[in-house]
Parts: C-alpha cells; sequence; structure tokens
C-alpha cells in the first residue's frame, strides 16, 4: 500500500524559513542585476557567482520549509530531550509513616525549580474557566 503524504500545519518556523528564502531570491536578483551593469569582466564574474550562492541558500531555505511541511511526523518533538514526568511519584501519606518535614522540603524543592539538568515541570493555566 503506497505511504500517503500528509500536510503539517505550518508553524512560525515555516513562514520565517519562507520569508528568508524569498529575501536572499530578490538579494540574488540585485545582485546579479549589478553585475549585469558592471563594464569589467573579473566584477561581472564575482556578483554572479555570489548572486549564484544566495540563490542556492534561497532553494535550501524553500526546501526545508517544504520538509517540515510534508515531511515531519506531526506532534513529534524536533529535539532528543526526554520529556518530564507526567506526574510525581507515589508517596506514602500514611500518619504511622508520614514525615512533615520531608514533606516541606519536597514541596520547596519543587517550588524553587528544577535542579540543573531537569526539565522544567509545566504548570497549568489559570487564565480563563475553571472546570471540575
Amino acid at each position: 500500500m503506497p505511504r500517503i503524504m500528509t500536510m503539517n500545519q505550518p508553524g512560525f518556523r515555516v513562514f520565517a524559513l519562507i520569508s528568508v528564502g524569498f529575501a536572499l531570491k530578490f538579494l540574488s536578483r540585485q545582485l546579479e542585476l549589478s553585475g549585469d551593469l558592471s563594464a569589467a569582466a573579473g566584477a561581472r564574474l564575482g556578483y554572479h557567482l555570489t548572486a549564484l550562492v544566495i540563490l542556492i541558500a534561497a532553494f535550501v531555505c524553500f526546501a526545508w520549509a517544504f520538509k517540515m511541511i510534508f515531511f515531519d511526523k506531526p506532534g513529534t518533538p524536533r529535539n532528543d530531550k526526554p520529556l518530564p514526568p507526567t506526574k510525581p511519584d507515589a508517596v506514602d501519606v500514611s500518619p504511622e509513616t508520614f514525615d512533615p518535614d520531608a514533606a516541606i522540603a519536597r514541596y520547596m524543592s519543587r517550588r524553587e525549580g528544577p535542579a540543573s539538568g531537569e526539565a522544567p515541570v509545566a504548570k497549568p493555566g489559570s487564565f480563563g474557566r475553571k472546570r471540575v
């Protein structure tokens, strides 16, 4: 069965790449026109080669944006960092084994922020209606 190409919803990165590609294409055209108006042959070659390099960079921007739209898997992170755990580990809170000092220490360590090397824990939103 052939693989069907799916289209991802383009984000800011895609629009930025396309915008940079069009800006580089415009700059390449302006350099090529400047090379056409130059009188010396050596100067024309420099303008045309620079315009060609910039045009290749614009093509790379367009190809990268095309890849991000059609070939990236949607919903997958683009980095290799592991995701933080969704809920904390279970804690025994029976009256015989409960230690209030340890509970406060855990709370304060989470409140101050993650230790070095850990990803920050996402806080729930506080704007809008609250659902029960």
